[in-house]
């Protein structure tokens, strides 16, 4: 390192180098570079120039074959319906408001709490929103406070002998049957060792 460092210490002697300075651009000596009016342009622009007419032809306007028939917009007619809609919602929320406020009453106001409800006539109503039940059946009451003592209880197990359980959990397959083994394990170690299982052919349903 130390020798490096003197080395380079030294006074050397170096050699003279001709230089060709190509960084300007390249330019061909027949091109000729002039300069840009840009104050003629802008009073050229400012002064303005003469224009021809020129005939156009609009097709702005939407293409709509012979054939066919525009309708009307029935856009009017549905605002009616909206408003009718809307009218009726109010009424029913009326109708239900003062049958609230009759109902809290002595039911003697809801002929006179609104004009609306004083124009609608009574109906009869059937509420056949309870269950059909027959006369003739009984529904008992579940006495749910003894049932849950009955369970908390202690009960006398009988002792049962494991020879008179018969275990019925056993899939019954029958005493000829004979289950032969799935040929898929085969035939993925002839897949892992690079052979080629023979396959059969089989038509394909039309």
């Amino acid at each position: 390192m130390d020798a490096l460092l003197r080395d380079v210490q030294q006074e050397h002697k170096l050699h003279h180098v001709e230089t060709v300075d190509k960084s300007q651009p390249a330019i061909d000596p027949d091109v000729h570079l002039r300069t840009f009016d840009k104050q003629g342009l802008l009073s050229s622009i400012e002064a303005g120039v003469p224009l021809k007419h020129v005939g156009t032809s609009d097709k702005s306007q939407p293409v709509i074959e012979p054939d066919v028939h525009v309708q009307p917009n029935h856009h009017k007619e549905h605002l009616q319906e909206v408003r009718a809609a809307a009218a009726h919602a109010a009424l029913v929320r009326e109708v239900h408001a003062v049958g609230a406020a009759a109902g809290a009453g002595d039911g003697d106001e809801d002929a006179t709490a609104s004009p609306i409800v004083a124009q609608l006539k009574h109906v009869e109503v059937n509420d056949k929103g309870q269950p059909s039940i027959d006369p003739n059946a009984h529904v008992g009451k579940w006495d749910k406070e003894g049932f849950l003592q009955e369970v908390a209880a202690p009960h006398q197990l009988h002792h049962v002998d494991p020879g008179q359980v018969h275990d019925a959990s056993m899939p019954a397959i029958p005493a000829d049957a004979h289950v032969a083994d799935n040929p898929a394990k085969a035939v993925l170690q002839q897949i892992a060792h690079g052979q080629v299982p023979q396959l059969k052919h089989v038509d394909a349903p039309q």
